[in-house]
């Protein structure tokens, strides 16, 4: 790689962290121009060789088409095969990357590169070396909160005991991968930005703007006061019953300890193994299900 490519701020987390949310407060306060999921880097690195090489023009070519039809799936904006072709640098993928960021940007009117995606939490290794100049706010949320939150969608986890399973696995792999990256990565709890705005804000903005620009981020302090909705954070706490709250910690209570949230089975919370192996098994059926009548079948919250 011979070419400087702009910073790109990244946004990830699990499902329902509140990375949407975040991601939108950073757009309109710090000029960052981050849209949605567009859910093509991992899949299309992983079968970059079915281009072959990219110093072949045509190759080059195809390549972005195959992005494009990611682009106009995801991310709902009037893309154009030659506008992107027209900002890769070099024949790379991590210039194509750049590229179809840089397109996002422009066609939202922003000047700098935002990039969301809940889901490539568990991908940051791969996520930082192709992008060399990437930078990483991972949002966390209380578990049992994604848990509940989860279970409203079809493609999410359909049982509270997976759910909770699920952002435990998620949440302590980006810990661990983010911890590598120095201080291109910085981590943040969901119910601080909603209940102590200021400070966690202030410090965000400190990450994304290294210290200069103190205007964007007294706007994203505005942005987040303005905005925020405090009946967003300890929904388990209401929804909840005892049984299913320890469903949740046996599924993660060492990640949400380690994250600093409540315990309230403190060294309590087990099932068995079987039973773990029944509420997976149930999942697995009712997502197989849910992929091949797409009906939205009964959750089973216990």
């Amino acid at each position: 790689m011979t070419c400087t490519y702009p910073e790109i701020i990244c946004v990830v987390g699990s499902g329902r962290c509140g990375s949407r949310y975040l991601s939108r407060m950073l757009r309109d306060s710090m000029d960052i121009g981050f849209r949605y999921e567009p859910k093509f880097i991992v899949p299309i690195y992983r079968r970059l060789y079915h281009f072959g090489d990219l110093e072949q023009p045509e190759n080059l070519r195809r390549l972005c088409a195959a992005i494009l039809q990611y682009l106009h799936l995801y991310l709902e904006l009037p893309f154009q095969l030659q506008e992107i072709l027209e900002q890769v640098r070099e024949p790379t993928y991590t210039s194509v990357v750049y590229a179809v960021f840089q397109v996002v940007a422009e066609k939202l009117g922003k000047t700098r590169l935002g990039y969301k995606d809940p889901a490539d939490i568990v991908h940051l290794p791969l996520l930082a070396e192709l992008l060399p100049t990437s930078r990483f706010v991972h949002i966390i949320r209380d578990g049992r909160d994604v848990a509940l939150s989860l279970l409203k969608f079809r493609w999410g986890p359909t049982n509270l005991y997976c759910g909770a399973q699920y952002w435990a696995q998620v949440v302590a792999a980006g810990r661990r991968d983010g911890t590598q990256l120095g201080d291109r990565y910085f981590e943040l709890r969901f119910e601080d930005l909603i209940c102590d705005s200021e400070h966690t804000a202030m410090q965000l903005g400190r990450f994304i703007n290294r210290d200069r620009r103190a205007d964007q981020t007294e706007e994203l302090v505005r942005q987040i006061n303005s905005t925020k909705r405090t009946n967003s954070v300890q929904v388990w706490t209401r929804d909840m019953d005892a049984e299913q709250r320890y469903l949740c910690e046996a599924a993660a209570s060492e990640v949400l300890s380690s994250c600093g949230y409540p315990i309230e089975f403190e060294g309590q919370a087990r099932i068995s193994p079987l039973r773990a192996i029944c509420y997976s098994g149930a999942d697995l059926a009712l997502r197989i299900k849910n992929r091949m009548t797409r009906d939205y079948p009964l959750r089973v919250r216990g």
